[in-house]
């Protein structure tokens, strides 16, 4: 059975390649997407200069007739599909139930993590309690509250869909370290895991997509929840949205996870919509990373250090602050920020928050060395 479908793999590629080749025979044209555009001027004449004019007319025969971002992910659905092969295994794990996740071991190391067989360095934890407790002690000399909330790894919450092979080796986690130390430090924490861990079983549907990394709405929500829960000890006046209704619907993303193998089979992909009253409104938006929303004058203050899963958290934290500035960090922002501190906390005092809250999901909670 497996000779078959690798034959029927070589011939389905075969005939991918050799069809742009009769196409061009025929006098049939391919359309091109927007990056196959690029660098096409007016061609030169053979006369004038032949050995330029023929590297122009191959470029041309390359870019216009051999689409490389169709046949890329023709080639990934064959493998996926028809060998059940992932086209980028060493990035992506193919879990149980069509669940994806991300395994590229240049970006922290994410299974090793899940399997807790690295851990941070005395030096390593000592630093991060140094930067953390500072850059708490600051705030609070200026009348500011820090929270710190931790968002799990996909694997942590869904670590039933890892497949066998995969197993956790250690005892304790780098999370397990890292939130321990911030108990220690007495900087208020909300570690999502358990929450997220439990939740998870008493629910319809999935907290996190199968092909992506991120959390889903729903997965959000209940983060959310907790947050606010444990940030009205100090504010009485927080109160999490109410939802009035939760449906599964088809979304045409169909996720990191899928983008990085190059699929575009979306079937797995499904969006958790929480309907809910909004009350806020969006002043800034640079592209849906660094925003500001503003809402009852009444409310409190808050700035928050993030990274991309609080995209799902902005509709439902909005409504509880009168002035929200959402600062987005990636792990590649901090590598190429040269100084130790990431953070300029003069300019966070210039919004006047009442409430820092640092979000990071568990794979980037290095990142509190550097703020």
């Amino acid at each position: 059975m497996k000779k078959m479908m690798l034959k029927l793999y070589i011939t389905v590629i075969a005939m991918i390649l050799a069809a742009p080749l009769i196409l061009s025979f025929a006098g049939v044209g391919t359309e091109l997407t927007y990056d196959q555009r690029r660098d096409f001027r007016p061609p030169p004449s053979f006369s004038s200069n032949p050995a330029r004019a023929v590297t122009h007319y191959n470029d041309i025969f390359v870019k216009k007739f051999f689409p490389r971002s169709e046949l890329t992910a023709l080639y990934a659905s064959v493998k996926h599909t028809v060998m059940g092969e992932l086209p980028v295994q060493e990035q992506v794990v193919q879990g149980k139930d069509n669940f994806l996740f991300y395994a590229n071991a240049t970006d922290c190391k994410p299974m090793q993590q899940y399997q807790r067989i690295i851990h941070y360095t005395v030096d390593e934890l000592d630093d991060m309690r140094r930067t953390a407790t500072s850059f708490r002690d600051f705030l609070i000399s200026h009348n500011i509250i820090l929270y710190v909330l931790i968002v799990p790894d996909k694997e942590t919450v869904y670590s039933d869909k890892i497949p066998d092979t995969i197993k956790v080796l250690g005892d304790r986690s780098r999370t397990d370290q890292v939130v321990d130390m911030l108990h220690e430090s007495g900087i208020t924490t909300i570690d999502t895991r358990d929450l997220l861990i439990e939740k998870r079983t008493h629910s319809h549907y999935d907290l996190y997509y199968k092909t992506d990394t991120h959390w889903n709405d729903l997965g959000a929500y209940y983060a959310y929840s907790e947050l606010i829960r444990v940030m009205s000890e100090d504010f009485p006046e927080l109160k999490p949205v109410k939802i009035r209704s939760i449906t599964a619907q088809p979304y045409s993303n169909g996720g990191d996870l899928n983008k990085i193998l190059g699929l575009t089979n979306n079937l797995h992909f499904r969006n958790i919509v929480l309907e809910h009253d909004r009350q806020y409104r969006t002043t800034q938006d640079a592209s849906h990373w660094n925003i500001v929303t503003e809402s009852k004058d009444k409310l409190p203050r808050i700035v928050v250090i993030r990274d991309s899963c609080t995209n799902a958290l902005i509709p439902y934290l909005s409504n509880n602050f009168s002035f929200a500035r959402y600062i987005f960090l990636s792990r590649n922002t901090v590598k190429k920020i040269k100084q130790k501190s990431i953070i300029n906390r003069e300019s966070i005092l210039k919004d006047k928050p009442d409430i820092v809250l640092i979000e990071f999901v568990e794979r980037y909670l290095f990142i509190l060395s550097r703020l």
